[in-house]
């Protein structure tokens, strides 16, 4: 070490007198030189170079080129030498507008020198590309770097680094103009020419991994990208010291993938991670502090969190001026961020300043048609159009809609955002002027944009890029089926119009799930081999497994997803999930049943819903937009749609009933006072009414006795039947609380189309009899039970004990006498419930249940543990996916089945939900933690209902009412009884 300094210091010194004597004899002008000084200069720029000396490394370099380029009879090697080792240094600086000039005639000079060519001119080439792309001029930079692809390609022999070299530099222009498809064409044929350059998991490998991943995630292809990133990661993370400045730029790209996926809270935690590596290593000022700002700022207006976010986008912005980079394409970006927030803010006028700024460093980028310029227009006219410009606003929109179509042509997922900005904008224009064109140019377009969403969801392989597309589209759909309600009013109820919105609604409601049920029907009527189709299973089961132990790794141990344990687990998941990919797309090549069946994928119309229904029944649909909610009520004779304004807090007040009826009974037994009880139930009382006034007031004249719900966005976790149509007499007693469950009997669907698969659903004789029963949570001997637990008030919650479950699956069994199955204890295990589900016609877990807020998939039933490993007892969403069933009826008499991941579009990822994937043609499921001894009594009455041929939305009622009814005082809270819901065909069930 010592030895190292010692000659870094001579070195230094060396060249310190050798400038010295250059400049003694004339001090204040260029001291005369010759040729061996100044090939003594270069090789001092070089050495200075790389030790980070830049601006004397630029001065050394200097002084030579002038030398070489002025001295007549100089060699042109010594020439080029210079002008290439000035154009390094000016690049570094960087100076890229003055390292241009260098490079070119250091390329010329090698050019005339070696016409076979040269490594040296490949490399002056290069260089010049790397200038231009820097300077924003990609069109330049991809025709320069293309010449020195070629001309690397030329040179023998082959040097695959430099390859590779230029190939990720094509990648990373194309990725710049736009072109995600081309740009991963060339990193995927830079791969291997950079692993024959530096091994399999080597720096340059990540890199190439890393830029393919966020491609992947620029076409949309999230699964893709994630699976590429977390590759990478892993490799960096070998590599790598835990701060290096690559780890935290391998962060920062998951977090913008997750952020893609709209899983904000996700990608805020890998952003965290990549700023706190980059100011530890860059300081606050620097520009890839400015991004991860802006990236944080990204995901906080994700969430609804403007202010925040303005906090983020401030702070970004603040670095770049503070950097002096405020004319470069990345300020470019701050602007669109500063224009989407004060457009979250309402400060619309400021919201065009910003957006305006983007949209001219956009054409300062490139004169030609690129997809960024077209999504800046888009986001300018949006805000234009809420400042009331209409004419500016449409012609943004115009030229947007000519760049992406001229780009990727009319039915892509770019193209459906202008055609959805020209929809808006001419309905709006239509509100203010009653032009009826406008109008029918907003209904024209808005299908354009329906055309393309769906183009783009049959696109989709992958579920998570499925989902995001639906939740996006959510707002397009809202306005368009406005727009349709506001056609019906001006043209007599048209019934096209109405058929129309109801169609808008039902997609919305049903694409997701019906396709993926459509997709499981198709898998086993399409003539694949049991072999293909087992090979299919495993996959998917060895994927749950995976999935399941990632998530013990971040809620069990507390790790978070950066960790290594986590990250391995993701790559593994995801070399599963891409290997199921390839597995259904060959089925699709091969069998072109599977295609047919997969992608069948009509919504029923309005006709065939009403044909389902009978003459007592009513079926509401709701569609809940941002601002507003759709309620189409559809009956056996007629159809109508009623518009509720969102002018109320919708959310807060579903949260408020739901706090209101469980908050008591599920809290602590130190927190069951009085005052606290008497809160609640106000609470509850108060929530009850006013949901009832906004959401079925409105249509209370029209309803039939039988009500079929289709709840909206919002509405999944809400039991109509408890919710009151006038102010309760007396808030003490129950008996005078008006319950819809009094006047009207409710059932639930997840849409029309779904209510249609499942009532149509044909199972085979089931092959061992009619009830398959499980309480896992029930000894024998209870008696040590009752001593230590507080039977009436037990709630299926945690894992203990449930005293009243076995006696409900007894009492089951009796009412289907020898047709039946009831296993209790420890026999009641997953694996006996795997082996056994699909032979019976009705089965019912009486078992304790658990929603998963955050990943529905992960929500589980819980069964008798068999080892030391309580995870191998939990069935989760993710197993029943994999499980096919011919169950007339699943009743899931556990807590929180019904409830679960709410997803924007999609409803909510629950147990039932799953079930009905599975096979069920109906379930009985819960909204809440339920009590032990109140479900035992439903459960038994709804069986005797069951049992002498009632429809069981009837014989649900029924039992709910006679519980009422045997009740009285504050056990008949609806806590009790209100938590279970029925979902799908609600035929009696044949014996």
């Amino acid at each position: 070490m010592m030895r190292a300094i010692f000659l870094f210091l001579l070195t230094t010194l060396f060249c310190a007198w050798f400038h010295t004597a250059l400049f003694a004899q004339n001090p204040g002008q260029t001291a005369p030189l010759d040729a061996a000084s100044a090939r003594q200069l270069i090789a001092e720029s070089m050495t200075l170079y790389d030790s980070g000396q830049v601006e004397l490394s630029i001065e050394r370099a200097e002084l030579a080129y002038r030398f070489f380029h002025k001295t007549a009879g100089s060699n042109p090697s010594d020439l080029a030498n210079a002008a290439y080792q000035s154009g390094r240094a000016l690049y570094k600086k960087p100076e890229y507008g003055q390292a241009i000039p260098r490079f070119e005639e250091a390329g010329k000079v090698l050019e005339a020198l070696h016409p076979s060519g040269s490594v040296r001119s490949a490399d002056a080439v290069h260089y010049v590309s790397r200038c231009l792309y820097w300077l924003d001029r990609p069109d330049a930079a991809l025709q320069v770097c293309l010449r020195a692809y070629e001309m690397r390609q030329n040179h023998q022999p082959l040097n695959p680094c430099d390859l590779a070299e230029s190939l990720r530099m094509i990648g990373n222009i194309y990725l710049e103009l736009g072109k995600y498809l081309n740009g991963i064409k060339y990193y995927e044929e830079a791969l291997p020419l950079e692993k024959a350059c530096s091994g399999e998991e080597g720096e340059g490998v990540a890199d190439i991994l890393g830029n393919m991943g966020y491609a992947w995630n620029l076409q949309g292809n999230f699964q893709k990208s994630i699976a590429i990133q977390e590759q990478t990661l892993t490799i960096r993370q070998k590599l790598l010291p835990p701060d290096h400045l690559d780890l935290a730029y391998s962060y920062h790209t998951l977090g913008f993938v997750y952020k893609s996926l709209l899983k904000y809270q996700e990608s805020l935690q890998y952003f965290e991670k990549a700023l706190e590596i980059r100011r530890k290593k860059l300081g606050n000022a620097h520009l890839d502090i400015a991004n991860t700002y802006s990236e944080m700022g990204r995901a906080q207006l994700g969430l609804g969190e403007y202010q925040q976010a303005r906090i983020s986008f401030e702070k970004s912005n603040d670095v770049m001026i503070q950097i002096k980079d405020t004319n470069s394409i990345a300020y470019g970006y701050v602007c669109a961020d500063m224009g989407q927030v004060n457009f979250g803010l309402k400060n619309y006028p400021e919201s065009i300043k910003w957006h305006e700024k983007t949209v001219a460093f956009r054409r300062k980028v490139s004169k030609n048609f690129n997809s960024p310029l077209a999504s800046a227009l888009v986001q300018l006219a949006t805000a234009r159009l809420a400042n009331n410009d209409f004419e500016a606003a449409l012609a943004d929109l115009l030229e947007a809609k000519l760049i992406w179509e001229t780009l990727f042509g009319t039915q892509t997922k770019a193209a459906s955002k202008a055609y959805a900005g020209l929809a808006n904008t001419y309905r709006k224009w239509y509100l203010k002027t009653g032009q009826d064109n406008l109008l029918e140019k907003a209904r024209y377009n808005y299908r354009l944009a329906e055309k393309s969403v769906e183009e783009s969801m049959r696109a989709e392989t992958y579920s998570d890029a499925q989902k995001k597309v639906q939740a996006e589209a959510v707002s397009v759909f809202e306005k368009a089926i406005g727009a349709e309600i506001l056609f019906l009013k001006a043209h007599n109820n048209d019934p096209a119009a109405l058929q129309k919105a109801w169609q808008l609604s039902e997609a919305m409601h049903s694409y997701l799930l019906f396709s993926s049920t459509q997709e499981a029907n198709a898998r086993h009527f399409a003539g694949i081999p049991d072999e293909e189709l087992s090979r299919d299973s495993v996959i998917r089961a060895q994927i749950t497994v995976l999935e399941k132990k990632r998530r013990s790794l971040i809620e069990r141990q507390g790790l978070n997803l950066t960790d290594s344990l986590v990250l391995a687990a993701s790559v593994q998941i995801s070399a599963k999930k891409e290997e199921s990919q390839q597995l259904l797309a060959l089925f699709e090549k091969r069998y072109p049943d599977y295609f047919r069946l997969k992608y069948q994928l009509e919504t029923s119309s309005l006709e065939k819903t009403q044909r389902l229904l009978s003459p007592q029944q009513t079926l509401l649909e709701y569609f809940t937009g941002d601002s507003s909610i759709f309620v189409f009520l559809v009956q056996h004779q007629g159809s109508q749609v009623i518009e509720i304004p969102r002018d109320f807090p919708l959310n807060n007040w579903v949260q408020s009933f739901r706090e209101g009826i469980s908050g008591y009974h599920a809290a602590a037994a130190e927190q069951k006072t009085s005052p606290h009880y008497q809160k609640t139930v106000r609470q509850y009382a108060d929530a009850a009414q006013k949901l009832y006034e906004k959401l079925l007031a409105p249509l209370a004249g029209s309803l039939t006795t039988e009500i079929i719900i289709v709840p909206g966005d919002g509405l999944s976790n809400l039991p109509f039947e408890a919710l009151l149509s006038a102010t309760p007499k007396d808030l003490t007693n129950f008996n005078t609380y008006p319950f819809l469950l009094r006047s009207h009997t409710v059932q639930y669907a997840y849409s029309a189309t779904m209510l249609h698969q499942m009532t149509d659903r044909q199972h085979p004789q089931a092959t061992a009899g009619g009830l398959l029963a499980f309480a896992p949570f029930f000894e024998e001997d209870t008696s040590s039970l009752a001593l230590r637990l507080d039977r009436d008030g037990a709630i299926r919650l945690g894992l203990s004990a449930l005293p009243f479950s076995g006696e409900e699956v007894i009492r089951a069994k009796k009412r289907f006498e020898g047709q039946s199955a009831v296993l209790t204890g420890k026999m009641a295990s997953k694996q006996k419930f795997l082996e056994l589900a699909a032979k019976y016609k009705v089965l019912h877990l009486a078992t304790h249940g658990k929603a998963n807020h955050l990943a529905g998939d992960f929500s589980y039933l819980a069964f008798a543990p068999q080892d030391e490993n309580s995870e191998n007892s939990l069935l989760s969403v993710g197993d029943l996916y994999n499980l096919p069933l011919n169950a007339d009826l699943v009743l899931l008499s556990a807590c929180e089945t019904g409830i679960g991941e709410q997803q924007r579009g999609e409803g909510v990822v629950s147990l039932a939900r799953a079930f009905a994937y599975a096979g069920a043609k109906s379930i009985v499921a819960s909204l809440w933690s339920v009590n032990d001894k109140s479900t035992m009594q439903l459960m038994d009455s709804f069986y005797a209902g069951i049992k002498s041929g009632k429809q069981k939305n009837m014989a649900l009622a029924n039992a709910k009412l006679q519980y009422l009814e045997k009740n009285p005082g504050q056990a008949s809270h609806p806590f009790f009884w209100a938590a279970f819901v029925a979902v799908g065909d609600m035929a009696p069930i044949k014996n």
